[in-house]
């Protein structure tokens, strides 16, 4: 019996190992991050993520008229969007 609960979680854990290594693959693609720019504008949709580089970033985010998208600026301090 104990060798039957071995052999599972073995397996278990050797397929979510599987998992892990798959995900930091796709994370590890940079091409869909942009580090931004002061003063320059982007456009983000939903399921866009923005991600503060510094403690200081200031963004400004101003939604678009009669579309799904906003517009985000960088203050200052540094910033990355990370699109979907």
């Amino acid at each position: 019996m104990k060798y039957i609960l071995m052999m599972i979680t073995a397996l278990f854990l050797s397929a979510c190992q599987g998992s892990s290594q798959e995900a930091t693959q796709t994370a590890g693609n940079k091409s869909n991050i942009v580090s931004m720019q002061i003063g320059k504008s982007y456009t983000v949709h939903k399921g866009d993520k923005l991600n503060k580089t510094s403690d200081d970033a200031v963004v400004t985010i101003t939604q678009k008229t009669q579309e799904e998208s906003k517009e985000v600026v960088l203050v200052s301090g540094s910033a990355e969007i990370v699109y979907k």
